[in-house]
């Protein structure tokens, strides 16, 4: 399911797999069942949760974001993706969804793009992190993990102060933290266990040496050589037109077109049905049934993809014909004094 391939696309964008939440859990169940009022209490519960990995921060925020949208509303919706998009500009729904769940999102997107997204650096010569942009004052605090040349790793959290936070190192340590958000939700990161770094003061770069000098050129003695003669060219055709490959390429591609269209008319009628669904008082859909409506949902996301996939085949198909078109001809090959000579004559 699109929903589910929406999720898994998640771990890809935190670097790290979702923490365990059986909330978080019990929250993916309802949503792939449909029942949006159940899951976005069961999102809340999530998010209650203290020490949510980023990837967990990340996959609550846009599930929250799609179910307050699919319910109409969008005041929570639009604060759910203004967050999730300061956490990660470049993120973008999967999956195909009704206006009311992409209005939302694309006004939180307008929102993102002026006020920007959270950024962070860290000291070259010190264990230190500032929080340079944070729009919607999401960063609370860091978490410092240490470890002298000898020793094991020790975790330190300083609240930030003034947007920054530092603790005091020897110098033969190694570093790296973590910048969390609402009940030490992880919101970014600045190294990692496996990739610290380090509180050495940078060496300065040695000069740069001159590069040595060219060797004196040697000249040759001066030859005089005999023109060359010239040679007689012979036309040589590269044989037959393309151009029946080409018309055949655009049929072909016009026919790919034409089908994808169909599936394509009927995914969006699934979508147009599924979008008017009405649920009761539990959350449930009642105008018609689950097993229909998850139906529909599976044939909707099964021709959307048969669609995409005969559009793309199909232009394909039409540019390559349109390409072989062009260049179809014959060509010729001529040798000379000077070297080879290719024309191509074009039908």
């Amino acid at each position: 399911m699109l929903r589910k391939a929406l999720l898994v696309g998640l771990l890809g964008s935190g670097g790290l797999a979702w923490a365990q939440n059986a909330e978080l859990d019990r929250a993916q169940s309802l949503f792939d069942e449909l029942k949006y009022p159940a899951a976005a209490k069961a999102l809340d519960a999530a998010a209650a949760q203290p020490g949510n990995n980023r990837a967990t921060v990340i996959r609550i925020l846009e599930m929250r974001g799609i179910c307050e949208g699919a319910l109409n509303r969008s005041t929570k919706a639009v604060a759910a993706f203004k967050a999730l998009l300061e956490l990660e500009p470049d993120h973008a729904l999967t999956g195909d969804w009704p206006p009311r769940v992409t209005t939302p999102y694309l006004e939180a997107k307008a929102w993102a793009s002026e006020h920007g997204a959270l950024q962070f650096e860290v000291a070259s010569d010190a264990v230190k992190l500032t929080v340079s942009k944070d729009p919607l004052q999401l960063a609370q605090s860091v978490r410092f993990h240490l470890r002298p040349a000898k020793g094991e790793w020790k975790t330190r959290e300083v609240a930030l102060a003034e947007g920054a936070a530092s603790i005091d190192a020897p110098e033969d340590a190694v570093w790296w933290a973590e910048l969390l958000g609402e009940r030490q939700g992880v919101i970014g990161s600045a190294g990692s266990e496996n990739a610290p770094r380090s509180t050495h003061p940078r060496v300065a770069a040695a000069e740069p040496r001159p590069p040595p000098p060219a060797p004196a050129p040697v000249l040759e003695p001066t030859t005089h050589s005999a023109p060359p003669e010239a040679v007689e060219t012979h036309p040589e055709p590269s044989g037959p037109t393309m151009r029946p490959l080409a018309y055949g390429s655009v049929v072909a591609g016009l026919g790919a077109l034409g089908v994808g269209t169909f599936f394509g008319v009927r995914s969006h009628s699934a979508q147009t049905t599924l979008a008017n669904v009405t649920y009761d008082s539990q959350g449930r859909v009642n105008s018609i049934t689950q097993r229909a409506a998850l139906a529909l949902d599976s044939q909707r996301k099964s021709d959307a993809l048969l669609a995409n996939i005969l559009f793309s085949a199909g232009g394909g198909l039409v540019l390559v014909g349109a390409g072989v078109w062009w260049v179809g001809g014959q060509a010729e090959v001529s040798l000379g004094p000077t070297g080879a000579a290719v024309r191509v004559a074009f039908r």
